[in-house]
C-alpha cells in the first residue's frame, strides 16, 4: 500500500539567551548540544538543546565567526576572523588547546570525518585552508573564489563545495588533490552551504536574489532553483525527510521546503536577523542563531499524517 501522504509539524522548544550578537552555530547530534558562536565576547556558549539552557562558555580568539564540531576528539574548531587563526577548543577540559595560522579573515568551516581533515574559507585570503585534524598542521592552501563565504563537505565523495560570495560561484575542491575540480556559475552573492550526501546534493542560499539553488556538483550545473520570499542567508537540509530550511536576517524569517515535490510547506517569523540554521536529525530540532536578538531558537520537528 503506497504510504499515505504527511505534514510537517513545528512545536517551539524556546529562545535561549547567549550573549551578544551570536554568529556561528554548530552542533554535537548525539551529545544534545549546540555550540553558539558569540562575535562580540570572543566566546562560544554550549546550550543544553533538550533542557533549553546555557551549560557554559568557553574563550576563543578575536573576533570570531564560525565553528564546526569534531566527534571523533570531542573539540570545537572556531575561525577567528579578527587574528587569521583558528582557535582548537577541546570541549572536555573547556579550554582553547591550540591556535592554527591560516589565511585572512577566516570566515566559514567545516570538519570531514572521512578525511579527517578541517576546511576554512578565508575570505580576504579568496582561499581554502586544508588542515590535518590530527597533528593540527596546515596541509595546503587552494586558490577558490573571489570572497569565500560557506563551507560544506561530502563525506561520500570527498569534495568540498565552497560558496564564493564575491564572484557568484561555488568551488568544488579535492582537497587530496589539494586543487579545484570544478566550479559552478550560481548567481549573486552565494552565501551558506548545505549538502545532502544522498543524490549529492549542494543547497545555496543565495542573499543577492530570492532564491535557493540546488546544484548537481557532477554535472556542474544549477538544476533547480527554489523560490524564496526574501533573501536567504544560510540554508540546512534535513537528512531523513530531505526538508530544506532557509533563514532571513532581514526579515526575521524561516521558510521550510519540500525540494523533491517542489513544495513550500511553512513559514514563520523567528526572532531578530537569523543568520545561521542547523538540523539535529537525531533529536529532530531545527536551531537558528539569531543576531540581532542575541538569542538561539530551538524548534522540533516532526511529520504527522494529514487527515
Amino acid at each position: 500500500m503506497p504510504e499515505p501522504s504527511k505534514s510537517l509539524v513545528f512545536e517551539k522548544v524556546g529562545n535561549v539567551a547567549v550573549g551578544s550578537h551570536p554568529w556561528g552555530l554548530a552542533i554535537d547530534p548525539a551529545g544534545g548540544r549546540a555550540f553558539v558562536v558569540s562575535t562580540d565576547e570572543n566566546a562560544v556558549y554550549v546550550v543544553d538543546m533538550a533542557a533549553g539552557s546555557v551549560l557554559y562558555k568557553m574563550g576563543t580568539g578575536a573576533g570570531p565567526w564560525n565553528a564546526a564540531f569534531d566527534a571523533r576528539r570531542k573539540r570545537l574548531y572556531v575561525t577567528n576572523g579578527d587574528e587569521e587563526s583558528l582557535s582548537v577548543l577541546d570541549l572536555e577540559t573547556r579550554k582553547e588547546t591550540l591556535k592554527v595560522k591560516v589565511g585572512k579573515l577566516p570566515f566559514g568551516v567545516a570538519y570531514g570525518a572521512n578525511r579527517d581533515e578541517i576546511y576554512v574559507a578565508n575570505s580576504d585570503s579568496d582561499s581554502l585552508t586544508v588542515i590535518n585534524a590530527e597533528t593540527l598542521e596546515v596541509k595546503k592552501e587552494v586558490p577558490v573564489g573571489d570572497y569565500p563565504y560557506g563551507v560544506g563537505v561530502s563525506e561520500a565523495t570527498r569534495r568540498v563545495y565552497v560558496s564564493n560570495n564575491g564572484d557568484g560561484t561555488m568551488s568544488i575542491v579535492d582537497p587530496e588533490k589539494g586543487e579545484v575540480a570544478g566550479k559552478v556559475t550560481v548567481g549573486e552573492n552565494p552565501s551558506g552551504v548545505a549538502v545532502l550526501e544522498k543524490g549529492d546534493r549542494v543547497y545555496l542560499a543565495g542573499t543577492g536574489k530570492n532564491l535557493v539553488l540546488q546544484v548537481n556538483p557532477a554535472k556542474l550545473l544549477v538544476e533547480r532553483t527554489i523560490k524564496s520570499s526574501a533573501a536567504p542567508l544560510d540554508v540546512a537540509v534535513e537528512p531523513g525527510y530531505r526538508y530544506l530550511f532557509c533563514v532571513h536576517r532581514e526579515s526575521g524569517e524561516m521558510e521550510v521546503f519540500k525540494p523533491d515535490d517542489e513544495l513550500k510547506l511553512i513559514s514563520f517569523q523567528i526572532e531578530k536577523e537569523p543568520v545561521r540554521v542547523e538540523v539535529d536529525p537525531v533529536g529532530r530540532r531545527v536551531i537558528t542563531s539569531n543576531y540581532g536578538s542575541s538569542s538561539i531558537t530551538i524548534y522540533k520537528y516532526g511529520v504527522t499524517p494529514k487527515k
